[in-house]
């Protein structure tokens, strides 16, 4: 499964990190240092397990954007919500028509009304997205929706702390049964 990461940031690099350490292949786009670091080091995980601090590196791919990618099996998005609209246009160079889009973002994200029934399908909010410029990027039927309960910081570029919590609730637009999709 071809897995990558939007936002290599304390949600995001957590995510990357368990799952580069239960053996799939994670590819993330990073900038700057957080780039450098990664790509000459790994991702460093540190966790508190048992009352004992551990420090794990995991491979993780690192590119400077989506383009270099093309499209994967699951496209995870953890940016914040305000950045969103400048780099959907990039992260739909990774969606492709069979891609799960995983949303980790906090907010009302831009596909809330998605799968719900009339008249709440039909509401188009226009402060999620006024340009419309990510419901044209990302379609709202690639997207599977999360509560994240865990919390974690980057005390340095490329390091990932995880705090507390270690659950993510994910499950299809309007709720119902859970999708193949879902349990993939």
């Amino acid at each position: 499964m071809k897995i990558t990461i939007h936002g290599l940031g304390a949600v995001g690099g957590l995510m990357a990190a368990k799952l580069a350490g239960v053996g799939y292949e994670v590819s993330a786009i990073a900038r700057n240092e957080t780039y450098d670091t990664v790509k000459r080091q790994g991702l460093t995980l540190i966790e508190t397990v048992d009352g004992e601090e551990r420090r794990t590196s995991h491979n993780v791919n690192v590119v400077r954007t989506p383009a270099e990618l093309g499209p994967q099996d699951l496209v995870i998005v953890a940016l914040k919500t305000t950045g969103l609209g400048a780099v959907a246009p990039q992260i739909a160079a990774t969606v492709g028509p069979e891609t799960t889009v995983l949303s980790a973002m906090n907010g009302i994200p831009w596909w809330f009304a998605h799968g719900l029934p009339e008249p709440a399908a039909s509401l188009n909010l226009l402060s999620l997205d006024p340009s419309g410029v990510v419901r044209a990027s990302i379609s709202a039927s690639s997207v599977i929706g999360s509560v994240v309960h865990l919390s974690s910081t980057i005390p340095n570029p490329g390091t990932v702390r995880r705090i507390a919590g270690n659950r993510i609730v994910i499950g299809e637009p309007g709720g119902g049964e859970t999708s193949q999709r879902v349990k993939k």
